[in-house]
């Protein structure tokens, strides 16, 4: 279920930023300002990711607690 979120958060903001790159994102249009602020941010959390700690959280989230001592 996480990666499947995360695939889902991935996929939108990606078309969202397709928008944005047509001057047609919401709320910012043809805003050169407003653009290059959106980009700018729009990808730090996919950039960001921490993959080890994910998976730690997942783990954690169905109890299986000796496996996330074991994935440190």
């Amino acid at each position: 279920m996480m990666r499947r979120s995360r695939a889902c958060r991935v996929q939108i903001t990606s078309r969202e930023a397709g928008e944005v790159y047509e001057y047609c994102g919401e709320g910012i249009g043809s805003d050169e300002e407003k653009l290059a602020d959106d980009l700018k941010h729009r990808f730090e959390w996919i950039w960001d990711y921490d993959p080890r700690t994910a998976v730690k959280e997942a783990l954690a989230s169905l109890g299986w607690q000796k496996a996330v001592s074991h994935a440190s």
